[in-house]
C-alpha cells in the first residue's frame, strides 16, 4: 500500500480471507485479522478517492493546454491563422527558446490527450471500487466532484473582457474540461453516462451564453469583434467533437454580427461626415491620362462628354463622390469578413452584406447629406456648392450598378449571377429633391433682397 499498489493489495487481502483465514477461523486471533482486513479495505478505498482527487486537480491544471491543442487542430481543419489560438505568452516563449515559427503549432496539432493527462488514476480507482462492489457509490462521488469543479472551470477571470488572450484562454480551458469528460465517458464502464454529460454541458452552455453576450455588449471595436467571432467559431469546432451542444453558441454569433454591423455603421457615419466636410464642392480637375486611369480604377463611372475634353479636364462631380463610393465598397468588404469561417449559404452571406449596405445608404449616408445641406448647417453652403451637391447625387446614383456588381462578386466570385439591387438610388433622389428645395429657398432670398433694394 505504501507503494500505491492498491489493486494487488486488495487481491492479497482477498486471498488471505478466502484461502487462508478460513483454515484458522476457530482461533480467536482470526477475528482480529478479519477486522484488520476490513480496515485495510477501507484504507484502500479512501486512497482510491485521493487518487481521484489528484486526477481532478490534474485536469484543472491542464484543461487549457488540452483546449489549446483542440483549437490548433480545428484551426488546421478550417485554415484559420495561429494567432486565434496562440497566446502572447506562447509567442514570447518561442522567441526566448528560439524555436522556428510553426514548430509549437505542429506539436499542439499532433498532441494526444493521454500525453497531457494521466488517466491511470481514475481507471485504477474505478477498478478498485468495482472489486469492492462500490462502483455506484464511486460513480456518484465522481459526478458530485465534477459538478463542483465545473463552476470553477467556468468562472470568468477578472477583466477577461479587456483582454483578447484571456478570452481565448477561458474558452480553451472550457474546451479542455469537456474533452476530458468525453474521454472519461468513452473509456470507462458507466462512470458517467450521456445524461450526466448532457446536463453538465447544458449548465455550462447557459453560462457561456452569458459570457459571450457580455463580451458582445462591452466591445466597441469592430476588429476585436471580428477576432472574437473567429475564436468562437474555433471553440465550437473544437468542442463539438466531444458532443458539446454548440447550436446556441452559434446563434450568439448572429447577435455579434448585429453589434458588429451597428459599430461599422457608426464608424462609417463619421467617415462620410468627414469626407463631406472637407470637400470644396468644385468640379474635380484631372491633369493627365495617368491620373484619370487611377481614378477609374477607384471609381469606374465613365463620363463620355468629359473624356472628349483635352487635359487638364474637369469632371462634373467633386472629389467627395469617388471617396464616398470607395467607402461604400470598403464597408461591404468589411461586412463580408464576418462570414469567413461560418458555415452559411451564399444567400445568408448576401444578406450579411446587402442589408447593412442598404442601411449604410438609406440611413447613414442620407443622414450625413441631410446634415450637410440643412438650412441650419454650420457649413452654410453657397448657391454654387448646393448645385454641385445636386450634380454629385446624380453621379453617385449612376454608380450604384458598379456597387451592386461588386457585392455580387464578393458573395459569388463573379458578377454573372442574379442581379442585386441596392436602395441607394431612391435615397439620392430624395436628397436631390431636398437640395433643390434649398436652392429655391436661396434664390427666393436673393430675389427678396433685390426687391428690398
Amino acid at each position: 500500500m505504501e507503494e500505491k499498489k492498491l489493486y494487488p493489495a486488495l487481491k492479497l487481502l482477498e486471498q488471505l480471507e478466502t484461502k487462508h483465514l478460513v483454515l484458522v477461523k476457530e482461533h480467536r486471533w482470526s477475528e482480529l485479522i478479519q477486522h484488520n482486513i476490513a480496515k485495510f479495505r477501507n484504507q484502500i478505498r479512501n486512497e482510491s478517492y485521493n487518487e481521484l482527487k489528484n486526477f481532478l486537480e490534474n485536469v484543472a491544471t491542464h484543461a487549457d493546454k488540452i483546449g489549446k491543442s483542440a483549437f490548433a487542430q480545428a484551426a488546421a481543419r478550417l485554415d484559420i491563422d495561429r494567432r486565434y489560438y496562440m497566446l502572447e505568452e506562447d509567442r514570447k516563449k518561442d522567441q526566448q527558446q528560439q524555436q522556428p515559427e510553426g514548430s509549437a503549432d505542429l506539436a499542439l496539432i499532433n498532441m494526444n490527450i493521454t500525453e497531457t493527462i494521466d488517466f491511470s488514476p481514475i481507471y485504477k480507482s474505478l477498478h478498485i471500487n468495482l472489486f469492492l462492489n462500490c462502483k455506484e457509490e464511486f460513480s456518484k462521488h465522481y459526478q458530485r466532484e465534477k459538478q463542483k469543479q465545473a463552476p470553477v472551470i467556468m468562472d470568468v477571470p477578472p477583466k477577461m473582457h479587456e483582454s483578447f488572450d484571456a478570452f481565448k484562454k477561458y474558452l480553451q480551458r472550457v474546451t479542455g474540461f469537456f474533452i476530458v469528460e468525453d474521454h472519461v465517458m468513452n473509456t470507462t464502464e458507466g462512470l458517467i453516462d450521456q445524461r450526466f454529460y448532457y446536463e453538465l454541458s447544458e449548465r455550462a452552455t447557459q453560462q457561456l451564453l452569458a459570457v459571450l453576450r457580455r463580451a458582445v455588449s462591452t466591445s466597441y471595436n469592430p476588429e476585436l469583434m471580428l477576432d472574437m467571432k473567429i475564436v468562437v467559431v474555433l471553440f465550437c469546432a473544437a468542442i463539438k467533437e466531444s458532443g458539446f451542444p454548440v447550436t446556441p453558441l452559434l446563434d450568439v454569433l448572429m447577435e455579434l454580427r448585429e453589434s458588429y454591423q451597428q459599430l461599422l455603421l457608426a464608424q462609417w457615419g463619421q467617415k462620410f461626415k468627414e469626407i463631406l466636410r472637407k470637400d470644396n464642392y468644385i468640379q474635380m480637375v484631372i491633369e493627365d491620362e495617368t491620373q484619370y486611369q487611377l481614378l477609374l480604377r477607384q471609381f469606374p463611372l465613365r463620363i463620355e462628354a468629359a473624356e472628349r475634353l483635352p487635359y487638364p479636364r474637369s469632371l462634373p462631380y467633386s472629389e467627395s463622390v469617388p471617396k464616398v463610393f470607395l467607402e461604400i465598397k470598403d464597408f461591404a468588404a468589411v461586412c463580408a469578413k464576418f462570414a469567413k469561417g461560418l458555415n452559411v449559404s451564399k444567400t445568408e452571406i448576401d444578406d450579411m452584406i446587402r442589408k447593412p449596405s442598404n442601411l449604410l445608404l438609406t440611413k447613414t449616408l442620407k443622414s450625413a447629406l441631410v446634415d450637410l445641406t440643412a438650412a441650419e448647417s454650420e457649413s452654410q453652403l453657397n448657391f454654387s456648392q448646393l448645385v454641385q451637391i445636386c450634380i454629385n447625387t446624380i453621379h453617385l446614383e449612376n454608380s450604384m450598378p458598379y456597387l451592386e456588381d461588386y457585392i455580387v462578386a464578393l458573395v459569388h466570385g463573379s458578377t454573372k449571377q442574379i442581379g442585386l439591387r441596392l436602395q441607394g438610388a431612391s435615397m439620392l433622389k430624395d436628397i436631390r429633391s431636398l437640395v433643390e428645395d434649398r436652392i429655391h429657398d436661396k434664390l427666393n432670398d436673393k430675389i427678396d433682397q433685390c426687391l428690398d433694394i
